[in-house]
């Protein structure tokens, strides 16, 4: 366990707020805080996890671990060396994702006469 300083915790509150404010899908938020809790709940900026201990943290399966992590990593949220994981620290680069429409509306030309 790493000693905590006052940059420690600034960077811990800027990741706990950027989180809160993020839309996620569901298991991106699962991965997310368990990722948070290993990290900065035990005084480091990264941790070595491996899948199935990440399934088993947050119930998400551990053939969709891969797939949230990939995910995670096209946004710049999270940053993995290998087995070596955590958040990306430049929090300004976060990449946002708006909110899927599932429909829209598209006007057909309506034929007379036939």
């Amino acid at each position: 366990m790493r000693k905590r300083t006052k940059e420690f915790y600034e960077f811990q509150n800027r990741v706990m707020e950027k989180l809160a404010l993020t839309n996620l899908y569901p298991n991106d938020s699962k991965y997310c805080w368990d990722l948070f809790r290993e990290t900065c709940g035990y005084g480091d900026f990264e941790v070595k996890r491996s899948r199935k201990m990440i399934s088993d943290h947050t119930g998400i399966l551990e053939v969709n671990v891969s797939r949230t992590e990939k995910r995670l990593k096209e946004r710049n949220i999270i940053i993995v060396r290998g087995k070596y994981k955590g958040f990306n620290p430049d929090i300004a680069k976060w990449e946002k994702v708006s909110v899927p429409i599932p429909f829209e509306k598209v006007s057909v030309p309506i034929q007379k006469g036939i």
